[in-house]
């Protein structure tokens, strides 16, 4: 059986991709993509990682067409008053804006000049990505930054489990 490369699809999933296409997808596009959510109940009718799923499927359509890498999923949620639900696992927000910090600093070391972050959780933008991100500009950080929620994604409309979830 023959197999043409038009065919193969390319792998923009980080953690699946070797060292070399890392390097070759950071060279024809250098933007790397984060996906956040929450571990929460959404329902009988939903996973408890929905939140990081969708973002993390919307940034590797993204990375597909536009080139880049997605970074895994980051199943750390703050906020949204949901620690009374069963299966749903939060966490306050100081730590997870010194993680994103972090991870931004560490793509700008890694050679990455756009990042673009994304949540299915919507309290975590306002809980600690915004934060996050204005930590690493003021740091001195250069690289391009995006922040949002899935919901302000052209196209996607809000609907917190049900249509979208």
């Amino acid at each position: 059986m023959t197999i043409f490369t038009d065919q193969l699809t390319t792998e923009v999933r980080l953690e699946r991709m070797h060292p070399d296409e890392i390097d070759a997808a950071k060279a024809r596009r250098p933007a790397i993509y984060l996906p956040f959510g929450a571990l929460e109940w959404h329902g009988y009718h939903n996973p408890v990682g929905l939140d990081a799923l969708k973002a993390h499927e919307q940034l590797v359509g993204l990375a597909r067409r536009a080139g880049g890498v997605v970074y895994p999923p980051v199943y750390f949620g703050a906020g949204g008053g949901h620690t009374t639900w069963p299966h749903s696992f939060m966490v306050s927000a100081d730590p997870m804006t010194q993680i994103v910090t972090e991870l931004l600093q560490a793509f700008e070391r890694d050679g990455y000049m756009q990042a673009i972050l994304i949540s299915g959780h919507y309290p975590n933008r306002s809980q600690y990505l915004d934060a996050g991100v204005r930590a690493y500009l003021e740091a001195g950080g250069t690289m391009r930054v995006l922040a949002l929620v899935e919901n302000q994604v052209d196209g996607v409309d809000g609907d917190h489990a049900a249509k979208y979830e």
